[in-house]
């Protein structure tokens, strides 16, 4: 017995051994990436943000700004913002004095329109990172990425098509771009997937950032079409403050504004960036970054929608369709765009058995679902 006894002690030892082995292993490599703050000159190791709007919008800058801020307070590296900056000439200043008078090693280019500017910037600084947002470009010192959130639209759809008591759903967009287009066909086809007369009123701001248009849409919508749950695709707060002031649902888009609008706030296909700024970012900084195009699903952690009951905890009659749908995506055995689909011209645009493919959704949306009706 006391042979035995020993013999698992020895065991356990050897169990302890190993795990604190691993323990220690971790730390190490912890600390390898926190002793690389700095770079090879000593200088502070520094990202950079830069923004068309503000970091404080509670939109798509904002996603942006806090996920980096929390990335970069982790890893203990300095986090640097400019806001406002236009994508002309302007752009190039910005960024040349980022990384030749701050330092900067990695820059993060969060809008699209920025990408015109950048492949002379990474050729004149190929050692210096670049990150685009919602691009499209890549190189060696170039990562553009972006997410399928048409597929988040899609579960938006879902939800707000089983609430909707009239049938009739707004959609304040910013522009008819492919990205924008698709993103609103997703939402139709998910709203049509459970409420199959519904209608899509859809109307175009021509802007992503002026509020005042956005609110002028928005009342349109409501007021001469009587639509009784509005969604939108543009950066302001002004299609959700107008629901609410309306008394209609909203449904939201880039950040999670369910605290400040209320019971109105249905639900939101949100942006969730800190992994992949982490993941990109220790690239960067341990010299292993590749650069290409990414878009990302959603096992990459940086999407989610808004729980219906945050704002009401009685709200119901979705989560049955609402788990389908998420089943569906994650099995990989559908996607939103899979035929048929018809536009809202009654022509088939996807065939069954055929699915649309990502050169043609990325580049190439220029029409519209079944139950989308444009507004003008």
């Amino acid at each position: 017995m006391y042979k035995i006894s020993m013999k698992k002690i020895s065991i356990l030892v050897s169990i302890a051994f190993f795990a604190i082995l691993f323990v220690v292993i971790v730390i190490l490599l912890n600390f390898s990436n926190i002793v690389k703050v700095r770079n090879a000159d000593d200088k502070p190791y520094r990202v950079a943000l830069l923004l068309d709007g503000i970091r404080s919008d509670r939109s798509w800058g904002q996603s942006h700004y806090d996920a980096l801020a929390r990335v970069t307070g982790d890893l203990g590296i300095e986090l640097l913002c400019r806001e406002n900056v236009s994508s002309d000439e302007t752009f190039d200043k910005v960024v040349t004095a980022l990384i030749e008078d701050e330092g900067c090693s990695v820059i993060v280019a969060a809008s699209f329109f920025y990408g015109e500017r950048l492949p002379e910037l990474t050729a004149k600084y190929p050692k210096v990172y670049f990150l685009h947002a919602s691009g499209l470009d890549s190189g060696d010192n170039l990562c553009s990425f972006y997410g399928r959130m048409y597929q988040y639209r899609y579960l938006c759809g879902i939800i707000t098509g089983t609430q909707t008591k009239t049938g009739k759903i707004g959609y304040v967009a910013s522009y008819p771009t492919s990205e924008v287009n698709r993103g609103l066909n997703a939402f139709a086809l998910g709203v049509r997937s459970v409420s199959p007369d519904a209608q899509v009123f859809t109307a175009f701001s021509g802007s992503w950032k002026d509020s005042e248009r956005d609110r002028a849409t928005a009342e349109k919508l409501i007021n001469e079409y009587g639509v009784d749950v509005l969604s939108q695709h543009t950066d302001t707060l002004a299609p959700l403050e107008t629901a609410k002031e309306h008394g209609i649902l909203a449904a939201g888009c880039h950040f999670d504004n369910s605290d400040i609008i209320g019971e109105s706030y249905l639900t939101g296909c949100v942006w969730q960036w800190d992994v992949f700024y982490r993941e990109q970012i220790l690239a960067c900084m341990q010299s292993r970054f590749h650069g290409g195009h990414r878009w990302l699903d959603s096992e990459s952690g940086i999407m989610s929608i808004v729980d219906p009951t945050k704002t009401d905890p009685t709200r119901t009659g979705y989560e049955e369709q609402l788990k389908a749908a998420q089943d569906k995506l994650a099995s990989r055995s559908f996607d939103v765009f899979y035929g048929p689909v018809n536009d809202n011209n009654g022509e088939l645009r996807i065939a069954v058995g055929e699915s649309m493919s990502d050169e043609s959704m990325l580049n190439k949306f220029d029409w519209y679902a079944e139950g989308v009706v444009i507004v003008e």
